[in-house]
Parts: structure tokens; C-alpha cells; sequence
């Protein structure tokens, strides 16, 4: 093709975790099952919508292509000739959690086997800490370092359109024309994100103008339950030890020493924008009161302004005060609360990060109840600092007496889950995994992407510890869902009939785990990878709500999740472009 014969400037590609994943035979066990996304994480970042917003307010045409979404919704969808349709001057992949490192590097390769003439650019919080590796490899361009890069988008943009030097861009790393790497200097930290809002309007009308709806949903299952990120800042304050998002790697590979908040007006607009087309539950990301009462009262206060109906999912990293939780309450009448002990030993809490007692959690949850809230969801994990099997369980135990105490109201929910499939790259642990008694078995880029071909979720974890073996994570795992499972039927959270088919879930998927071991010992390695393949429908079974049921996790939504008239015209262009698979 021409060189400039580009229909698009950009296309933010997003990739699945494992490329190809159906054809692929790999466990993935209970990596997903708290969060909205399936197994291959088809969740993309919300930097794709705010670098679309940034770019198409400076005149440029942007597309988001969710292909990890068009392939879970389409079997047989044909990778190659779709790619092979979209011209596009530059494709933006996402690197952002390690659980992508196979899917984005497959899929630069491929396309740059389709469009040798586009550049290829990455970019998110694990390629920066492995700018580096990405950039060693020949298909990628260009890899952009930090936690913000709308601006940055727009100078490679327009440098590649008028031939400018590329030394100009902070905090870009490219190749020049012998081949040599650059590193160009990081100096691109912004102090105020008015750049990340996102326009939904422009992303449901650039979804009409591409007719591909599909290709700009966030996850397979949004249009029946639209729950939404929203972002309140960028860095972080807290030094969780498993964390890659901790203060410790802000500072060391983002150069960002505390976080940074987006302004309340900022906030509400972008809020505003979302809530004229659907009436999905709204989740906050990033506590609002670890930047000072000022700031969050004065958010609530522009929240209460706008007469929000949706639900609002307050994501905590300590236990709200009362004196929070009626602000909370004051502001929006409908308001859940999401908190993570991790676990109910006070001591492996502290280790890992977190710094509050049992009696704080209970005391929130109690003052939430009184002032009308609609969920309280807490998250305990397996595979913590000083854990070990008698300490998963004890958390179950506690987990039995907070259903007790709480049973009436039923506005308490619990999870517990290990913590898969890696830990993160530049995290206290990962970075001195012995000081904290933890044994990696992967560091490299090709490490991380290599495991992620594993057969079965144990191998492709890239840690175990002192206390627990990944055997030991596997085993904590599953009897630990069995003993969630029994206490919610205890509780009446679940109907019998639920609970045994949860149980039966659950033990197929431990005895199918143990399987999956016994194949793995067999010698002839072509009579090992075709019993693999065998396996491959129950692989993808056991992949999905097998440690918990997924839909309980959903927050309640209201009867019609989007609004008319303004979504009537995404539902013409559904019923005119012929999507039917999106919507059933």
C-alpha cells in the first residue's frame, strides 16, 4: 500500500492476554473471577479513551479496536483480513498489565507483517518498566514511557507527519535509521490531568462512524451491565509491597513522587457526559480521601450538584470514617463501598501494605448500613507475606462471623482469590523477592509471555512463597472457594441449589488442575500436547467463575441500562450494521 494512504491516524489496538487463546489449550483457572473481564483480560485502559478525546479535539482521526473482545464474540473471526481492512499511519498497543505481555507482542508482530509501512508504538505501566525488551524487538517502533501520554501521542503524530526530529519528544524511546535505540529524556510529568477526561459521546459516535460497535466495548459483557472506570488520579500514595502501582515504582519509572488528582469540575464533566447515555454503576479508581477532606468533600459536593442516579462504587484503599460515610451518603443516594483487607490477620495485612485494624473494617461496615448502602464488597487474597494455608482459612472463619453479624442487612458481600497470575514488576517483592520470602520464577518480558503459554494456571504464577508453594496457592485456592461457598449457603446468600452447583464447579476444577499435572509427565511431547488439546474445552470451562460466581459480583443496575433518546441512535446503528452477536 501507499505510505500515505492512512485512513486513520491512530488505532489504539488492545490485544488478549494470549494470542491466539482459541486455539491455545490453557487453564486459566481462577486468574479473572473478580473482575469484570474474562480470563484473556479484554478490559482495555482507560488511556485509549482520553488519548481519543486529546487527539480528536486536535483535528486527528482516532479508532479504538478491542480485538481481544471481537475475538471472544467471533470464534471464527478472521484476525489477519480484519487488520489487514484498517489503514492506519500509527497503532498504539497497550502494555499496561503484564497479563498482556504474550497478545501485545503477537499482535505488534502481526501487524507489522500487514502494515510494514505504519509504526508500531507501546505503551502502559509494564512497558515502561520494560522499555527496554520492548523495544528490542524489531517490530516495535516505539515504546512511551510514564502515566500519561496524550500529548506525547499527538507530537509523534504530527513529527511523523511533517518529518521533524524525533529527540524532541520527552519520554519517547525510538529506533533512528541505523537502527540504534534512543532514549529520549523523561521529563514529561504532568502536576494536573485535565488531559485524561474522556468523552463518551465521542466514543459511542466514533463507534456509529466505524460501524463497529464491538470493537469499542470495554469488556464482552458490557451492554448488559455497563459498569464504568472512572479515574480520579494518576500515581499513587501507598507502598503495597505486591503492588506495581505502588509509590515506590511512580517514583523510580514514572517519576511521580505523590499522586495527582484530577480537579472535581474535571470529575463531574466527564460524569456528566457518561450518565446522558447509559445508567450502568460508575466505579471510582483511586481513593478520593487520601487527598485531603478539602478535595474529596469537595467532590461529593460536586457530585450532589449533579443529581447523580446512577450507582457510585467508592474503591477505598483504608476503612471510610463516619464522618466520610455521611458525606458519601449526602452526596449520592445510591453508593456502594469496595475495600481490601487482603486478610484478617491484622500482621500479614501489614506486611503486605495496609495499615488497619479488623475493628476500623467492622466499624465502616456497620455505619455504611445505617446510612443506606447498597453493597459493602471486601477482598481477602491468597499468597500474602507470613500466609499460610491455616491463614487462608482463618480468613473464611472471619468471613463466617462478619455474614453473622451482618445478616440482616444483607449489604455485605465477600470475596477471596489468589493473587494471579504475577506479581508486579517493580513492586517491593518483586524487586527483592527473597527479603520478603517470596521465590520468582520469572523477570524477563519473554519470561512473563513465555508462562503465559502454560498449560495450567499454577505454572503460569510467577511466584510462590515461604509459607505456600504454588501448589500450596492452588490447593488454598480451591478449598478456600468450597469453604466461601458452604458459609454463603449458611448465610442465605446462596439458595442450595446454587451452592451445589458452585461446590461441584469447584471440585471439578481442583481435580481437573491435578489432571492437567498428570499430563504434564508425560514424556513424548507430541503425545502430551495432543492430550492437551483434548483437554482444551474443559481448560476453557475451568477458566471462568470457578473459585466464586462471577455474577455475584455485579452490582444491581437499573431495568433499562442506557438512556434515550441520545443511545436510540446506537441502537439504530446496531440494528442497521447487523451486530446482532454484541447484543445476544
Amino acid at each position: 500500500m501507499s505510505a500515505n494512504n492512512y485512513k486513520y491516524d491512530l488505532v489504539l489496538l488492545h490485544a488478549p492476554a494470549v494470542y491466539d487463546f482459541r486455539k491455545t489449550s490453557i487453564m486459566f483457572g481462577p486468574i479473572s473471577d473478580v473482575v469484570p473481564s474474562s480470563s484473556i483480560f479484554e478490559i482495555y485502559p482507560i488511556g485509549f479513551g482520553s488519548i481519543a478525546r486529546h487527539l480528536k479535539n486536535k483535528g486527528m482521526r482516532v479508532r479504538i479496536l478491542n480485538l481481544a473482545v471481537k475475538m471472544l464474540l467471533d470464534p471464527k473471526l478472521d484476525v489477519e483480513k480484519l487488520l489487514g481492512s484498517i489503514k492506519s499511519r500509527v497503532f498504539g498497543i497497550d502494555l499496561h498489565w503484564l497479563c498482556h505481555a504474550h497478545g501485545s507482542v503477537e499482535v505488534a508482530k502481526l501487524v507489522k507483517k500487514i502494515h510494514p509501512y505504519s509504526k508500531v508504538v507501546f505503551g502502559g505501566i509494564s512497558a515502561t518498566y520494560y522499555h527496554k525488551e520492548v523495544m528490542a524487538y524489531p517490530f516495535i517502533d516505539y515504546c512511551f514511557r510514564g502515566d500519561s501520554t496524550e500529548p506525547l501521542m499527538e507530537q509523534l503524530i504530527t513529527t511523523l507527519k511533517n518529518g521533524k526530529n524525533f529527540e524532541q519528544i520527552p519520554n519517547l524511546c525510538w529506533k533512528n535509521e541505523q537502527g540504534e535505540i534512543i532514549y529520549n529524556k523523561f521529563s514529561y510529568i504532568p502536576d494536573e490531568l485535565e488531559n485524561i477526561q474522556i468523552d463518551y459521546k465521542n466514543i459511542f459516535f466514533s463507534a456509529l462512524r466505524d460501524l463497529d460497535l464491538s470493537g469499542y466495548l470495554p469488556f464482552t459483557s458490557w451492554v448488559d451491565y455497563p459498569v464504568t472506570a472512572i479515574v480520579l488520579s494518576r500515581g499513587c500514595n501507598y507502598n503495597c509491597n505486591v503492588c506495581g502501582g505502588s509509590n515506590d515504582f511512580y517514583k523510580e519509572h514514572c517519576g511521580r513522587r505523590k499522586a495527582v488528582y484530577r480537579t472535581p469540575k474535571n470529575i463531574g464533566e466527564e460524569i456528566k457526559s457518561l450518565t446522558r447515555f447509559i445508567n450502568g454503576p460508575l466505579l471510582l479508581i483511586g481513593d478520593l480521601f487520601l487527598n485531603g477532606k478539602e478535595y474529596s468533600f469537595e467532590l461529593l459536593e460536586e457530585f450532589k450538584r449533579l443529581k447523580i442516579s446512577n450507582q457510585i462504587i467508592f474503591e477505598v484503599s483504608l476503612p471510610p470514617t463516619k464522618e466520610e460515610l455521611i458525606h458519601i451518603s449526602e452526596a449520592i443516594p445510591r453508593f456502594n463501598i469496595l475495600l481490601s483487607p487482603e486478610s484478617h490477620d491484622e500482621r500479614v495485612r501489614n506486611l503486605f501494605g495496609r495499615h488497619f485494624t479488623n475493628k476500623e473494617t467492622e466499624d465502616m461496615i456497620e455505619n455504611a448500613i445505617a446510612l443506606g448502602v447498597g453493597r459493602v464488597d471486601l477482598f481477602f487474597m491468597i499468597g500474602l507475606p507470613e500466609q499460610t494455608k491455616e491463614s487462608v482459612m482463618g480468613t473464611v472463619d472471619y468471613c463466617d462471623y462478619l455474614l453473622g453479624r451482618f445478616a440482616k442487612s444483607k449489604k455485605l458481600s465477600v470475596y477471596i482469590s489468589p493473587l494471579s497470575p504475577f506479581l508486579d514488576p517493580g513492586s517491593k517483592v518483586f524487586e527483592n523477592p527473597e527479603a520478603h520470602g517470596y521465590k520468582l520464577f520469572y523477570r524477563t518480558l519473554e519470561e512473563h509471555r513465555q508462562a503465559l503459554l502454560q498449560p495450567s494456571w499454577k505454572y503460569i504464577l510467577n511466584y510462590e512463597t515461604k509459607w505456600l508453594s504454588r501448589d500450596g496457592i492452588v490447593e488454598s485456592s480451591y478449598e478456600s472457594a468450597l469453604g466461601m461457598n458452604k458459609i454463603k449457603l449458611k448465610h442465605g446468600l446462596f439458595t442450595p441449589k446454587q451452592a451445589k452447583k458452585q461446590e461441584e464447579k469447584i471440585l471439578e476444577a481442583y481435580a481437573f488442575s491435578k489432571e492437567i499435572d498428570k499430563v504434564l509427565t508425560i514424556k513424548d511431547e507430541t503425545e502430551r500436547n495432543n492430550k492437551l488439546q483434548s483437554m482444551k474445552r474443559h481448560m476453557d470451562k475451568y477458566s471462568r467463575s470457578t473459585t466464586c460466581n462471577m455474577k455475584d459480583l455485579e452490582w444491581s443496575i437499573m431495568i433499562f441500562n442506557v438512556r434515550a433518546p441520545k443511545f436510540l441512535r446506537v441502537i439504530f446503528f446496531y440494528m442497521w450494521s447487523g451486530l446482532s452477536k454484541v447484543f445476544g
